[in-house]
């Protein structure tokens, strides 16, 4: 042993001998060994060992270098990458050995289980656990300790009862700690040895003394179970391993040791359990965790129930076959201590029903916890759920079980796949070697690719132990391919592989949802609404509304927002890419087709709302879709963040087959997405691409317009020379096809160049040249642009007051046209002449107004910036107007997608 915490925390020297530590030095010892090896931050620290004092006066890295002196070489490393953490194996430090023995103890019968748990209890001294320490964290660990202690003396007294070594029980029964004495469990099984030793007057007093004690009633079975010893002694031939009754089996199998991030379920499902009775539902997608969550809540109970704890894989969701509930009743009775024979249900023609009411006569009179694991529906547990008493059920399944055949207060605890943040956390703890600290942003990637799913991210870290060599870059690298992902994962760990654990959800699901997900497959882009899955079911459509019914309930989507959005995992959308190669090729070529069909239309709707303006025709579809119609500029931008990525794809496709009409109208309508997002280089993108098919297949206007989109995308990345020259050749193309609407609109933005450029000399004519053409043409919107135009080179000019009087008259165009956006421009300008001259008020105003025009108009990122200038002005005389304003404009920017998703 080389660390000694059962009692004053101390060190073995290499004499043999142990040194006890300094006060201080041993609770950062205790500290660190009880947190079995994990590392602990240096955040956590001085929260940790100096609680109440400020972080800058917490000396822990003194008290941490003298442990490190008194502790063998590598034992304490230095605090690598802001984390410390104790290198030690649980045999070397008393308490964890205890915690193991016991718990190895847990899956072990008679002599074998006795001999476990008396080498666990050999470990303790007549010491305190910590002695000396006043730290509230090491407090904890010793009421823990102790109560752990008082079972394995319960426990060892049941396995000497069970191996016939009666005296040695009575020995250990007498010298167990007196907090035994509380526990009914203790009590059982102390009845029974007085009742074997003849001492009937003190068993009389057991029951009395128990409930002077706790100030609690004795429950009905340790009455019960005391008066049948009184009445018949005790017997020789009935000697089993019992508490109270005639069986008592502890099923529960070995769980995982770590549980992170699941604190507050954990802590409701433990709760629960010290009620007693009642049932609870754990469920949530494959992979996510609940069996896990669900054993260790039972591990943490089962002391409580003192009829035992059993438990059953119903293999609902699995690669073999259900269990049959017969085969389980039969089991149970049988554990129980109950003879089917007895009462004629011992032979296969035996009413399963009569079973089930067997098995709930039993369990009425016994606090029994059942654990009924990977259930497929309500059907499947139906019989073995306990009846209402002191028994409780904890269940756990992929769907939310509803059903008239279940308890009405059936109880449910959904789990969610982990936060960026906690997957990140998991894979540091279990990576020692800086890896995750090295590289976060690899970490961040690989967290996001297996969607926070605890066995995807399970699969990465076996990956990543069993090569240190591996970077995490080369992980990602790995897992880019979402097509792939599922294949690789399977790779990095043994099966069953995280994707025959998601597809078992899909086999289970009704053939024509199973067809619909197979389907999305093709396209595993898409975002699933009531209307793209109709599109992806082609002539099925009507099959939607059912289909979207059973995923969510079998929880591979999740329930629709506001907009009509469920949303999928991305290893979900990975499992359907799979399994979508058994589709025939001209099942996929309809599936696309429709899907290709889809983006444009819904497409289209969301570009009516984001810009009613636009000149360019939309191609014609193969057959008219129905689609979602945004309502508000917030809709639409909802539905486009939902959708561009679909409809990337749909551009793609549409290259390949060359259809040129598509490839130049989609790029033109994302790009007007990523405008209004603040997506610049994205627009770009798109609209370079938008700029090669408009030349091959657009008519002149066409054309025009997407040099005058490209040459402002330009201007928004600073990019103003490449601005001129795209915004120079769509007037070229306008003034040859003497379209004077796009020359006026082409001339204009040429101005805007030259201005945003600094050429103030060649942007003033430009500015005058499109008032002529737009005055020709009654253009009100155009004239508004065209004198903000002519206010903005004034003011760089530093003629604050010509500024002025063409932005009052810009903005009263822009009023009469109804053209809000442009209202937020000259607004804008206002606001910055207004501050040239000096008017603070007046400006602060102006930007305020130009921020509520451009979020009417869904121009999020132009808002914000909007919003961020008045909160400078106000920054001195109004700082928490000024701060309110801020967290608007962060507010604002925080909602919108991720640039490269």
């Amino acid at each position: 042993m080389l660390i000694r915490l059962l009692g004053q925390p101390a060190v073995m020297q290499k004499n043999g001998e142990l040194k006890v530590l300094p006060r201080r030095v041993g609770e950062a010892v205790a500290v660190l060994a009880t947190r079995r090896g994990r590392r602990t931050s240096t955040r956590q620290l001085p929260e940790l060992l100096f609680p109440g004092v400020p972080p800058d006066k917490a000396d822990w890295r003194t008290l941490l270098k003298k442990a490190r002196k008194e502790l063998p070489a590598g034992t304490l490393p230095d605090a690598y990458g802001g984390a410390a953490r104790l290198i030690v194996e649980s045999d070397e430090v008393d308490c964890l050995r205890f915690a193991d023995l016991v718990r190895r103890a847990e899956h072990e019968q008679g002599g074998a289980r006795a001999r476990l748990l008396l080498e666990a209890l050999a470990l303790w001294t007549d010491d305190v656990p910590f002695e000396g320490s006043e730290l509230r964290c090491l407090d904890e660990e010793r009421a823990k300790l102790e109560r752990h202690r008082a079972d394995a003396h319960c426990s060892l007294v049941e396995a000497l009862i069970a191996d016939h070594q009666l005296g040695v029980a009575w020995t250990h029964a007498r010298s167990a700690p007196p907090e035994c004495m509380d526990s009914e469990r203790f009590l059982a099984a102390l009845a029974a040895l007085l009742a074997e030793r003849g001492e009937m007057r003190e068993l009389r007093s057991l029951i009395p003394g128990y409930e002077q004690r706790t100030a609690a009633p004795a429950s009905r079975a340790l009455r019960e179970h005391v008066d049948r010893l009184l009445a018949e002694g005790f017997s020789s031939q009935k000697l089993q391993a019992i508490r109270m009754g005639p069986g008592v089996p502890r099923e529960l199998p070995r769980g995982r040791a770590e549980l992170t991030d699941r604190e507050a379920e954990l802590a409701e499902l433990v709760d629960r359990l010290s009620r007693r009775g009642g049932i609870t539902v754990v469920y949530g997608q494959g992979g996510v965790g609940k069996t896990q969550l669900a054993l260790r809540a039972a591990r943490e109970r089962q002391g409580e129930f003192d009829g035992g704890t059993l438990f059953a894989d119903l293999r609902g969701f699995s690669v073999d076959p259900p269990r049959d509930p017969r085969q389980r009743l039969l089991t149970w009775l049988s554990m129980l201590g109950v003879s089917t024979k007895d009462y004629g249900l011992d032979t296969p023609s035996a009413d399963i029903d009569d079973l089930a009411a067997l098995y709930r006569s039993v369990l009425a009179e016994r606090a029994v916890l059942v654990v009924l694991d990977n259930a497929a529906d309500a059907n499947q547990i139906r019989l073995l759920l306990p009846p209402p008493g002191p028994s409780a059920c904890l269940i756990t399944t992929r769907t939310e079980l509803r059903s008239p055949e279940l308890p009405s207060d059936v109880q449910s605890v959904k789990l969610h796949p982990w936060r960026v943040e906690t997957g990140i956390a998991f894979l540091r703890e279990a990576l020692a070697d800086g890896r995750v600290l090295t590289d976060s942003m690899a970490a961040r990637t690989i967290v996001e690719y297996c969607g926070g799913l605890p066995l995807a991210l399970d699969a990465v870290r076996s990956r990543l132990r069993r090569r240190g060599d591996l970077s995490l870059g080369m992980v990602v690298a790995e897992l880019k391919d979402l097509r792939e992902r599922l294949r690789t994962l399977d790779r990095f760990t043994a099966e069953p592989g995280v994707s025959a654990v998601l597809s078992w959800s899909v086999r289970a699901l009704p053939d024509y949802a199973e067809d619909a997900f197979r389907r999305i497959g093709v396209v595993p882009e898409l975002a699933i609404t009531a209307f793209s899955l109709a599109s992806v079911l082609s002539e099925r459509g009507s099959e939607a509304s059912a289909v979207i019914d059973e995923l969510v309930e079998a929880n591979i989507i999740s329930p629709a927002d506001r907009y009509g959005v469920f949303e999928m995992h991305d290893l979900f959308r990975a499992c359907a890419a799979t399994v979508a190669a058994d589709l025939e090729p001209e099942q996929r070529q309809c599936t696309e087709d429709s899907v290709q069909d889809f983006a444009l239309q819904q497409a289209i709707a969301c570009d009516q709302v984001l810009d009613p303006r636009r000149a360019l025709s939309a191609p014609e579809a193969r057959e008219e879709r129905s689609v979602c119609v945004p309502e508000s500029v917030e809709g639409a931008l909802r539905l486009g963040e939902a959708f561009y990525v679909v409809c990337k794809w749909a551009l793609d496709r549409a290259a390949r087959l060359e259809q040129h009409k598509y490839s130049m109208w989609m790029p033109v309508v994302l790009a007007v997405f990523y405008r209004k997002t603040g997506r610049w280089n994205d627009q770009v993108a798109a609209l370079r691409q938008a700029s090669e098919v408009a030349e091959i297949s657009g008519t002149p206007t066409e054309r025009a317009r997407v040099w005058r989109h490209l040459g402002a995308a330009y201007n928004y990345i600073n990019q103003h020379g490449l601005a001129v020259t795209s915004q120079k050749r769509g007037l070229r193309i306008s003034v040859e096809s003497g379209d004077r609407t796009s020359e006026a609109l082409s001339t204009q933005a040429l101005g805007i160049a030259y201005e945003k450029a600094g050429d103030l000399a060649l942007a003033q004519p430009c500015f005058e040249r499109a008032l002529e053409l737009f005055e020709s043409l009654g253009d009100e919107r155009g004239l508004a642009h065209a004198h903000n135009g002519i206010a903005c080179v004034r003011f760089a000019e530093n003629d604050l007051k010509a500024a002025l009087r063409a932005a009052r008259t810009a903005l009263d165009k822009a009023e009469r046209a109804g053209d809000v956006n442009g209202q937020g421009a000259v607004l804008r300008s206002l606001g910055q002449i207004y501050h040239g001259l000096g008017d603070a008020q007046a400006a602060v105003d102006a930007y305020l107004e130009a921020y509520e025009r451009y979020l009417a108009d869904g121009y999020v990122t132009a808002a914000a910036k909007a919003a961020r200038r008045a909160a400078d002005l106000l920054a001195e005389t109004s700082p928490d107007r000024a701060q309110a304003l801020r967290d608007k404009a962060d507010v604002l920017l925080a909602g919108l997608p991720k640039a490269g998703t």
